[in-house]
């Protein structure tokens, strides 16, 4: 029988891949391997809501058990429902501009650039040091992709993105919500005072959801925690620097039938448990 690989994470076991590629990750970086089994295990459904080849491959190279996550479905569908969303507003945004760069925040073991490059856009897939150390045998940097192992609230990282882009389109998917509030709000105005007009895309929480979730989500059980909030995304506005909200999505609702006979029910007596887990568009500043 195959030991636990969360333990061996926990007390150094001998496993190779394991020591060399988990140990030592802390709660929150070790939660990336959630999200990417729910996009694996999405992909070779009958019907997926994405499908993503890379995650298949990539989950196939770490020795690890991802049956011992325990994802239940209602967290891979959320998962693999928000990635889509957030993939096609990147997608529209390069429409308007192909050349765009886009910076992944927290980019952990996705690959959004993969599905989302249209051939001329540029990319840089910003993550602590341990886990960029991790992705980059997957995911190795090329001419218009490249991999900064810096904290994102190391602000030396924006000095990566050149003067020669006119658009600048951020996606924070699953990594605000881990953020104190006042960190948050910081790098919402500097980001907006060094990429002024950029555009942000991010997942948010209702204080709610934040309470309840956990009761649910395999994440937190490698302890990482939810620390910001937010009722409503338009809240960001009353921030200062001319920050717009452009869009405001729910995977609850345009996912719906991919979810558990519970979840339909709940969201359609409390049609408002629809945006307690919202995907949004701000943009900073003029």
């Amino acid at each position: 029988m195959r030991s636990d690989p969360v333990r061996m994470w926990r007390v150094g076991g001998r496993a190779r891949w394991a020591s060399h590629t988990l140990q030592g990750l802390g709660p929150i970086p070790l939660a990336v391997l959630a999200p990417l089994w729910a996009r694996a295990s999405e992909t070779k459904r009958r019907s997926p809501i994405l499908t993503d080849w890379y995650a298949v491959s990539t989950a196939a190279s770490l020795d690890f058990d991802f049956e011992e996550l325990h994802l239940s479905r209602t967290t891979s569908v959320a998962a693999c429902a928000r990635t889509v969303l957030i993939d096609e507003i990147v997608r529209k945004c390069c429409q308007a501009d192909p050349r765009l760069m886009l910076v992944n925040i927290g980019e952990g073991l996705d690959n959004r650039f993969g599905r989302v490059d249209n051939g001329v856009m540029s990319c840089l897939d910003l993550d602590l040091p341990e886990v960029i150390a991790l992705r980059a045998k997957f995911a190795p940097e090329t001419r218009r992709r490249r991999l900064i192992s810096k904290n994102v609230l190391d602000y030396s990282w924006m000095n990566e993105v050149g003067p020669e882009f006119e658009t600048v389109v951020l996606v924070a998917e699953g990594v605000l919500m881990y953020l104190p509030a006042d960190d948050v709000r910081m790098l919402f105005v500097r980001a907006a005072e060094r990429f002024r007009g950029a555009e942000i895309v991010f997942d948010s929480l209702t204080p709610a959801m934040a309470r309840f979730g956990p009761r649910i989500e395999t994440g937190r059980s490698f302890g990482a925690r939810y620390q910001w909030t937010l009722r409503h995304a338009g809240q960001i506005e009353e921030w200062g620097m001319e920050f717009k909200l452009m869009e405001r999505r729910s995977f609850f609702q345009s996912h719906i039938s991919h979810f558990g006979t519970w979840v339909r029910v709940f969201t359609w007596l409390v049609p408002e448990a629809s945006w307690s887990h919202s995907i949004n568009r701000v943009r900073l500043g003029r």
